[in-house]
């Protein structure tokens, strides 16, 4: 991305401006964010332990990749709203990241929640563990030490699940279009996001 807009931006508008006068339509500026973000994210790799510069890098640059979606999905509403609130974003926001990232996610949200509020509460918990990384950045305590489920991907990790319940075995969601019913849902971030609400 530094690359395409430069440093020397001073504001989000100029650096809009320019992805604008460099790829002219706002879809392709859409997809430049997203391959980048992949690129950088993608893996839990990237992410860093907690309390170290590099989980706080991640946690910034996930929040300002969020920011950039919403302001592009506000400025743009007719050809980009419904593209950047979709599961596909979704799935990119949670591919790489920390599983007690996606445990908070799935506390907060239920299948029948928008792709909006799906991605504002991510948001929301950026900023929550982010005053928790830097104080264990700046003071050493509470710095973790990598684990086995950090570099090997846990089978549950890309399951969102709300009072044991499961979607994906469940006569009753199975048969409707939506799945959507009176209570929160778990389900395969992979294979069943397209039940959520839009």
């Amino acid at each position: 991305m530094k690359q395409t807009i430069g440093e020397h931006h001073l504001s989000l508008a100029t650096a809009i401006k320019q992805l604008e006068d460099n790829y002219g339509c706002p879809r392709l500026i859409v997809e430049k964010y997203m391959k980048d973000y992949d690129k950088a994210l993608g893996s839990i790799r990237s992410w860093g332990k907690h309390g170290t510069k590099e989980r706080v890098d991640a946690i910034n640059r996930t929040m300002d990749f969020i920011r950039n979606l919403q302001t592009l999905a506000t400025d743009h509403p007719t050809y980009l709203q419904s593209e950047i609130y979709s599961k596909n974003t979704l799935l990119l926001l949670t591919k790489g990241m920390p599983h007690e990232y996606t445990k908070k996610l799935n506390e907060s949200c239920g299948h029948a929640d928008p792709f909006e509020d799906w991605i504002t509460t991510i948001f929301d918990i950026m900023q929550e563990c982010k005053s928790t990384n830097l104080s264990a950045l700046s003071t050493g305590i509470g710095t973790a030490k990598f684990s086995k489920e950090d570099h090997v991907p846990n089978p549950k990790a890309n399951q969102l699940s709300h009072n044991g319940h499961d979607c994906s075995k469940s006569n009753q969601c199975r048969n409707t279009p939506t799945g959507a019913s009176t209570n929160p849902k778990n389900f395969d971030l992979n294979k069943n996001l397209n039940m959520i609400l839009i």
